[in-house]
């Protein structure tokens, strides 16, 4: 069986710099989690992507300071509207090959995959809206894990999402 080379599409210094983070860095001792309510069939689904994707008309994620601290990561988020076509949105991310996801956005944003789900009654109902964050974040992670996250957890709920779906990338 071939192994999975999870560093395929990234620089040797990326590479070293997540192993020593694995190796070095603070272990999560708990990871938030809340069972489901309800049926995948009958619950309201999100996307939650990592590739800093922002719709044209907002302000692009901050590739400017991630130039220049090569181990940052924008913290904040970004409202997607569900339906959206790839025209209309950016890609803003230093530390990913955003080539993949020009050309096909499912690759980080799965809408066509969900819009499919839903035809086949797999899930419920879409949200109106899905959600991108900069999956790079280095060392510090606080700002995402104080405000960012909380602040999309309560943006989900007023939207009645029942099941948030994390596309890595």
């Amino acid at each position: 069986m071939r192994e999975v080379d999870s560093f395929r599409f990234t620089g040797k210094m990326i590479k070293k710099f997540v192993l020593d983070m694995i190796e070095n860095g603070r272990e999560q001792k708990s990871i938030p989690w809340t069972p489901r309510s309800k049926k995948i069939s009958k619950s309201r689904v999100s996307l939650v992507t990592t590739a800093g994707i922002s719709m044209e008309t907002d302000t692009p994620f901050d590739m400017e300071t991630e130039r220049k601290k090569g181990d940052w990561g924008d913290p904040s988020w970004r409202l997607i509207k569900h339906g959206s076509k790839i025209e209309h949105l950016n890609v803003n991310h230093l530390h990913i090959d955003t080539t993949y996801i020009k050309k096909d956005l499912n690759v980080a944003l799965p809408i066509d995959i969900i819009e499919d789900f839903l035809q086949k009654g797999i899930v419920g109902s879409i949200s109106k809206f899905h959600y991108s964050i900069m999956g790079y974040q280095g060392s510090d992670t606080s700002h995402l894990i104080n405000f960012s996250g909380p602040e999309i957890a309560k943006s989900m709920k007023q939207d009645n999402v029942d099941l948030a779906i994390l596309a890595p990338v």
